[in-house]
């Protein structure tokens, strides 16, 4: 709090530290000034400190100059008294003592005399040798810190003066040898005495100057001392105030900062204030010690509680907590405090004050003392109940994305980013025939050789590469990929659907593939080409039976009216005959194709299947050769609803093709009718009642047979095996339309040289007469005024002559317009009308509605040659009289326009 106080008003103007201005202003940059200030003072005191030992070094310098003086003073003596020894005796080992004596003097002479020549040679090491051969107890170290003050020192007055004194002692050492050579080899006693006397005066100027160098030694010692002592006092000086100033800014620096962390720490109070205040988190803290717990208003307001309401306590917690949580949170808060655990944290439900439980998320961090006891929990709790929320909103996603992929009727599976299957769907595993365990976590499709040989790997690829979704048609065998085995893999062709998920990243994380069995689809699209060929081939017979029967109309009629003139018998009756004949069968033709073509409305009845049999065998024996046998066995005689035309000639067809395959070598014909039992007829109900009963007509031959090339196009129009000339490929197709047509079914069944069989099976009709067929009508005559119009010209000529034969009057019309301005004209006197239904400009039907608004009352017939456009109940419910197909007959012509005539009676 002090602090905190000081950190407040430390920035007043009240509260000013010495010398602030000086310092700056920002504390992170008292530490680099002080770091600089330091470095200056300790540069000063080093360069003061290394002066210092200078000057003690020098001191030491003058010492030993002293010692080497002592020195050099005993050598003298001891030089005197070798002398003296010497003329007393003449030893020679005196007078080496003496010369070594003097010789050692006068070195230590001429070093300090040639120091004024030292600073231009430079050769301090050459004198330092010097003394070091002159004085043995002299080190190395000695002689060169001599040697070194003395150069450096070179420039003050009193070395000037050593260095004189030692030059004036050096000549008179010199003096002194030269006159102790002149005693030592002088023979009388008195010019011996003459000489030791000018010695001795040599020897008193040699101390003159030896004390003169003394003296001069101790005056720069003092010198040297006093500097010694300035040196040291200022060392003092910088060094207390070097310290007392860090001190100050080391005090100033701590100031600084303790004010700066006093703010800092107020900052973080605050934003930690915000942090709990802006969280929804509930913090809390408990005192094991005391067992005080501290809640904060998160808290209470988490749980709607206020401090009134409860109190501080660690019973609170068992009080609120769900009982079914307690034992699970307390077991895990025994845990961490006796296993040494720093935090916790568990998910229990604490209870709202208005009764309803709230999921927390409780951590826990635990502090102890040095012993590792837990004296305090620091936590947070955090409201679980958003998330809970979204968890189970989640789930119920989950869930029902899960049942809608299980559910899907359409085949789906998901791969992960690899390719490779995770997942597969019910359908998915219907759909190819496998299993989870063959293909979950095996099947990859990136390493599909189904794909891969069919060309369609690079859109897969591209796929995981682009992120684009794909769209892939592949005749499919699952049995064939290489890296999986499935034991019941299925063959389809597939339309397949590639769509990527990607992550919030956009990186592929899965693919889903959804499959469309395109097989069936592929069936009836061919089913429905076939239809359309058809169709198509339906329209061309149309056209062509309306063609052709016009002219096989006029061709039948005049054909017969010659028959009529000429005589029975005769040649040209024959010729007739047979051109009528071939007439009759161009025009069964031309009914075979429009039956095929559904362009014949033929009325369907009971049928006897098994009189059908018997009377085209009557039609077939006397045609078939003798080598091949025909063996009927015919075990029903039940009958099915179908045209007793159409079905003979189905019966006709199947067994004309049967003796067209044994013409070469024989064999036997078989044609077989029987019953088929319930559960053969099963797969045949379909959506037929089950109570439908079938029968089944089979033909059978010992043939050439068919080959399985081409077992599947026979029943295509215009296809045939046969020569050039000799089928018009129209049979089977012909025979396929009709027994479908009676809700029937035809298979077929080939082996090449060995066999033929078809197949029919019937539904039967139960409990209907089965009707026989009329008699044909005989010629009607009449008086009657009949128009004709047609745009055939052949055709009005041949109708004309028939209906004059007969005694009607005819008046003839090319095309309808005319007809139209003749009937206008003439109303009073025609009595019928006969047209024909396609005709440019106006087509019959459009003529005979123009015709009744003039006259409601006349009859009229329409002919066609094909009835696409109208039929004959479409014509009757217009009011046309009668209906005639082309090509007709002179009977039928006939006993039409009498039914049209005499229905006005």
């Amino acid at each position: 709090m002090c602090v905190h106080s000081w950190a407040n008003s430390g920035t007043s103007d009240e509260m000013k530290l010495p010398f602030q201005k000086y310092l700056p202003a920002d504390p992170q940059n008292i530490t680099y000034r002080l770091a600089f200030l330091t470095f200056m003072v300790a540069a000063i005191l080093g360069c003061l400190i290394l002066l210092s030992i200078w000057a003690g070094n020098t001191l030491a310098m003058i010492t030993t100059i002293a010692r080497f003086e002592r020195t050099h003073t005993v050598s003298r003596l001891e030089a005197k008294v070798s002398l003296l020894q010497y003329l007393e005796s003449r030893d020679l080992t005196a007078k080496k003592n003496f010369y070594r004596s003097m010789g050692a003097t006068q070195s230590y002479n001429k070093v300090f005399s040639r120091l004024l020549e030292l600073r231009e040679t430079k050769s301090r090491d050459e004198f330092a040798s010097i003394l070091l051969n002159t004085y043995a107890e002299a080190d190395e170290h000695t002689s060169r810190v001599i040697v070194n003050r003395i150069g450096m020192l070179h420039w003050h007055p009193i070395v000037k003066e050593l260095v004189e004194y030692a030059h004036k002692a050096n000549i008179e050492g010199e003096h002194i040898i030269t006159l102790a050579t002149r005693v030592m080899a002088e023979r009388d006693p008195t010019v011996q005495k003459t000489i030791m006397a000018q010695i001795q005066q040599a020897e008193n100027k040699f101390i003159e100057y030896e004390h003169s160098f003394s003296r001069r030694c101790s005056d720069l010692a003092d010198i040297i001392s006093q500097y010694v002592s300035y040196i040291s006092l200022v060392i003092l000086i910088l060094s207390v105030g070097f310290t007392g100033l860090v001190s100050y800014l080391i005090a100033y620096a701590l100031l600084r900062q303790a004010a700066d962390y006093s703010k800092e720490l107020e900052k973080s109070r605050e934003r930690l204030a915000l942090v709990i205040k802006g969280s929804s988190d509930a913090p809390w803290d408990w005192n094991m010690i005391s067992g005080e717990i501290y809640y904060s208003p998160q808290w209470y307001k988490q749980l709607g509680y206020t401090p009134n309401d409860i109190l501080n306590q660690a019973e609170l917690w068992k009080q609120i907590i769900h009982p079914d949580d307690y034992d699970m949170a307390n077991d895990v808060l025994e845990v961490a405090l006796t296993s040494g655990f720093e935090s916790y944290e568990v998910e229990y439900r604490l209870q709202h004050k208005d009764g309803h439980y709230i999921p927390l998320l409780s951590r826990g961090f635990i502090s102890r003392d040095e012993s590792d006891r837990p004296i305090r929990i620091t936590g947070t709790n955090m409201d679980l109940s958003e998330r809970k929320k979204m968890e189970e909103e989640l789930r119920k996603n989950v869930e029902f994305l899960d049942k809608v992929i299980e559910s899907a009727a359409l085949s789906t599976w998901i791969s992960d980013e690899q390719g490779t299957a995770i997942r597969a769907n019910p359908a998915c595993l219907k759909f190819f025939g496998a299993t989870e365990e063959e293909i979950i976590g095996k099947y990859n499709m990136l390493q599909d050789s189904v794909i891969r040989k069919k060309g369609l790997m690079a859109e897969v690829e591209k796929v995981f590469e682009t992120g684009e979704p794909a769209n892939i048609v592949i005749n499919y065998d699952f049995g064939a990929v290489d890296h999986v085995e499935v034991k019941n893999a299925a063959r389809k062709v597939v339309n397949t659907i590639f769509t990527p998920i990607k992550n919030s990243e956009g990186t592929i994380t899965n693919v889903i593939v959804q499959s469309i069995d395109l097989t069936e689809i592929r069936k009836i699209e061919k089913e429905l080409l076939q239809s359309r060929k058809m169709e198509s081939i339906g329209n061309l017979a149309g056209g062509i039976a309306h063609d052709f029967n016009n002219i096989l109309s006029a061709i039948l009629g005049f054909t017969e009216l010659a028959m009529e003139d000429s005589e029975v018998g005769s040649t040209q009756y024959d010729s007739m005959k047979e051109v009528y004949v071939a007439g009759k069968r161009a025009k069964e033709l031309v009914n075979q194709i429009l039956v095929f073509a559904r362009q014949t409305d033929d009325e369907k009845v009971p049928v006897r299947v098994d009189r059908v049999i018997r009377d085209t065998l009557k039609l077939l024996r006397p045609s078939t050769p003798t080598t091949i046998d025909i063996v009927p066995t015919i075990k029903s005689a039940v009958s099915v609803y179908a045209n007793p035309s159409q079905l003979q000639q189905v019966v006709m067809n199947l067994c004309t093709n049967a003796v067209h395959a044994m013409q070469k070598d024989g064999g036997v014909l078989e044609i077989r009718l029987q019953d088929l039992s319930a559960e053969e007829a099963a797969p045949l109900q379909e959506d037929e009642a089950q109570s439908v009963r079938y029968v089944e007509l089979t033909v059978a031959d010992t043939g050439t047979g068919i080959g399985p090339d081409i077992l599947e196009s026979i029943f295509e129009p215009y296809f045939t095996t046969k020569g050039v000339g000799e089928g018009t490929g129209m049979g089977l197709a012909m025979v396929k339309s009709i027994v479908e047509g009676c809700k029937g079914k035809i298979t077929v069944k080939s082996e090449l040289a060995k066999y033929t069989s078809f197949t029919i099976q019937l539904p039967i009709t139960e409990g209907q007469t089965v009707q026989e067929v009329q008699s044909p009508v005989t010629d009607i005559s009449g008086t009657e005024h009949i128009l004709i119009v047609d745009d055939e010209p052949a055709i009005v000529r041949m109708a004309e002559k028939l209906l004059r034969g007969l005694g009607y009057q005819v008046t003839t019309a090319d095309g309808s317009l005319e007809a139209l301005a003749l009937f206008q004209k003439n109303v009073q006197e025609i009595d019928l009308v006969i047209t024909d239904m396609t005709m440019p400009v106006m087509t019959g039907d459009v003529l005979a509605m123009e015709i009744r608004k003039i006259d409601q009352a006349i009859p009229i017939v329409l002919c066609t040659g094909f009835s696409e456009k109208i039929s004959e109940e479409e014509a009757l419910s217009i009011g046309i009289d009668a209906f005639v197909l082309k090509p007709f007959s002179k009977a039928e012509l006939s006993g039409k326009v009498r039914l049209a005539l005499d229905k006005q009676i």
